[in-house]
């Protein structure tokens, strides 16, 4: 599966340095704003990654793994979920 993923805030400076696959592509948004994409068979793999940027990480693609993670953070104690153009994007509050 095609994966992409959002990384805003101080994460966008880290994860180009995680090397996940050799085709994996990043694309730089803005200023501490990147997309990750990757093809990648791993789908539990990927969702712990994901998981342990919290906030800072925004599934783009594909929308079956949007709402897994969707049920994942709810799990652990999500209060709001935003939806920005388009896409959801967790969003943890105390």
């Amino acid at each position: 599966m095609e994966v992409e993923v959002k990384f805003s805030g101080r994460t966008a400076s880290f994860v180009p340095e995680y090397h996940w696959s050799d085709k994996q592509k990043i694309e730089d948004i803005s200023v501490n704003e990147i997309v990750f994409k990757v093809k990648t068979s791993s789908w539990e793999e990927i969702k712990k990654w994901i998981l342990g940027y919290e906030a800072e990480a925004e599934v783009l693609k594909p929308e079956d793994l949007r709402s897994v993670m969707r049920q994942e953070i709810e799990k652990t104690g999500v209060r709001d979920i935003r939806v920005s153009q388009g896409y959801g994007k967790m969003v943890l509050q105390d």
